[in-house]
């Protein structure tokens, strides 16, 4: 799953069917559920030569396999499964562009993977990108410039981007990428890091408006949370299983109170519970988190959830996931 991801598409036509043909109304793709589908996944894995050999985890072992066979379905139209010949055909002579981190090359390679039995001279490519602005190596050490995307320059010449970013933003100590932090002429040895990733990310929207030609531009960063004033959000409970507890069945637990204006944790307390649908008395405290959330509707309990933190405090510290899911626990 993606913190931020966005595709840009010139002279494309849409691939929704659409259920009704009610000119009024319009299908949000993103609104919608994951469903169960034994036809799922489209291919395999094991077969295709791209997939790095620390993200195969059919290959070495992982027992779980579920996951695999769930597809997103919209709710008011049909999204088409994919059809990597269909696909080739309609980009022959394009050249495509994933720009971001690991998960933009995760993307990147799965991509490689549906399309690798056909050639129509569509080239794809990975462009590594961990914050989108520029960092720059100077006397004082690598600056972050917030203000500045000359990468733009090399990324404008493609038919289609795919960018993604969030999961390098909150790292600290050795794994930071940066030494310092420029916005227009200052230069600070830190900031508030959503700070400084909503003006990367202005900096970056101005350079799409003004630098990319865009037919059809889907953003899938969700805005916070915008609740009905009589709804009190009093905690968020969501479940999902621990990727880093070894081999005991657990899940992590998010409970605090989100800032529906913004859709963040602000300082999160984070329990390691068993694999049930509440805290048990052998529930312990891991630690704190930061990070962002986005709901793909509000009123239905069993809400669609992207969520992405790193811990800041705990056995954790550092660690960054993200995470798709539906919960049934959103307390209200």
């Amino acid at each position: 799953m993606i913190a931020f991801s966005c595709l840009g598409l010139a002279n494309s036509s849409s691939n929704v069917k659409w259920r009704k043909q009610n000119k009024k109304s319009n299908c949000d793709v993103y609104q919608g559920s994951w469903l169960y589908d034994e036809s799922y996944p489209i291919y395999d894995s094991s077969a295709c030569p791209f997939i790095r050999k620390e993200f195969d985890c059919i290959k070495y072992g992982r027992s779980d396999q579920l996951y695999l066979h769930y597809r997103w379905q919209p709710t008011a139209c049909d999204l088409p499964r994919f059809d990597g010949q269909k696909f080739l055909e309609s980009f022959q002579g394009k050249k495509i562009m994933f720009i971001g981190d690991s998960l933009s090359l995760n993307q990147f390679e799965s991509l490689l993977c549906l399309l690798h039995a056909a050639d129509y001279e569509v080239s794809i490519m990975l462009f590594h990108s961990l914050l989108l602005v520029d960092i720059e190596q100077e006397d004082m050490g690598r600056v972050l410039k917030l203000d500045s995307l000359k990468d733009g320059n090399i990324w404008k010449d493609m038919d289609v981007l795919v960018f993604n970013t969030w999961h390098w933003w909150y790292r600290r100590g050795p794994k930071q990428p940066w030494d310092f932090v420029q916005v227009g002429d200052t230069i600070l040895k830190d900031m508030d890091r959503m700070v400084a990733f909503h003006k990367a990310l202005t900096t970056w929207a101005k350079w799409v408006d003004s630098d990319v030609d865009t037919r059809v531009f889907y953003e899938e960063l969700a805005q916070g949370i915008a609740l009905k004033h009589e709804e009190k959000t009093t905690h968020l409970h969501f479940y999902f299983h621990d990727i880093v507890g070894g081999k005991n069945s657990t899940v992590v637990r998010i409970a605090g109170p989100p800032n529906s204006s913004i859709g963040n944790f602000g300082n999160t307390m984070m329990m390691d519970d068993p694999l049930t649908e509440g805290p048990q008395i052998t529930s312990k405290m891991i630690g704190k988190a930061q990070g962002l959330y986005a709901m793909a509707a509000q009123n239905d309990l069993s809400l669609l959830m992207v969520v992405n933190y790193v811990f800041t405090e705990g056995i954790y510290k550092e660690a960054a996931l993200a995470f798709l899911g539906g919960t049934t626990s959103l307390m209200i």
